[in-house]
C-alpha cells in the first residue's frame, strides 16, 4: 500500500512540474515573440531548470532550452552569462547531435558572438569550429562554406 501511495504522489508531483514547465515555456515563447527579451528571461531560465526534473540532461529538449536561454541572455546584454550557458549548450549538443552535426555549428557561431566582447580568442575558436563543421559537411568549395566564412569575418571585424 505504501508503494502505491508513493507512486501516486510521485506521479502527481511530476504532473505539477510538467504543468509549471509548460506554463513557463509558453510564457517565454510568447514574451520572446513580442520582442520582450528582458521579461522572457526569467521564464526561459525557469523552463530550463524545470526541464532538468523532466528530461534527460542530454536530451534534444534540454539542448534546445539551453540554447534558447543562452540566446536570451545574449539578447539582453548579459554576455558573460550567455558565454557560460553556451559552453554548457555546446556540451549538450555534442552529446545529443554529435560533434560533426550542422546543429552544433550554429551553436558554435552563437557562442562566438557571445564571447566576442569578453574573450576574442575563445570567440575566434568557436567560429573556427563552426566553420570546420560546415566545411566537412558541404566541402570547402561550397557556397555554404564561403558564406559562413564571410559572416564570421564580418562579425569578428566589428
Amino acid at each position: 500500500v505504501l508503494s502505491s501511495v508513493l507512486t501516486i504522489s510521485a506521479s502527481a508531483q511530476t504532473e505539477d512540474i510538467t504543468k509549471q514547465f509548460n506554463d513557463a515555456y509558453r510564457t517565454f515563447q510568447s514574451l520572446n515573440q513580442e520582442g520582450k527579451s528582458k521579461e522572457s528571461l526569467e521564464f526561459a531560465k525557469k523552463a530550463l531548470d524545470l526541464a532538468q526534473s523532466l528530461f534527460d540532461e542530454n536530451s534534444e529538449t534540454t539542448a534546445a532550452l539551453s540554447y534558447n536561454y543562452a540566446l536570451n541572455l545574449m539578447d539582453v546584454g548579459q554576455q558573460k552569462e550567455s558565454a557560460r550557458e553556451f559552453s554548457k549548450t555546446v556540451k549538450i549538443y555534442t552529446q545529443v547531435f554529435g560533434r560533426d552535426s550542422e546543429s552544433l555549428s550554429s551553436v558554435y557561431f552563437d557562442e562566438g558572438r557571445a564571447n566576442l566582447p569578453i574573450n576574442r580568442g575563445k570567440s575566434g575558436r568557436a567560429f573556427e569550429r563552426g566553420i570546420k563543421i560546415i566545411g566537412d559537411i558541404y566541402g570547402t568549395s561550397s557556397l555554404n562554406f564561403a558564406d559562413v566564412n564571410v559572416q564570421a569575418g564580418i562579425i569578428l571585424s566589428e
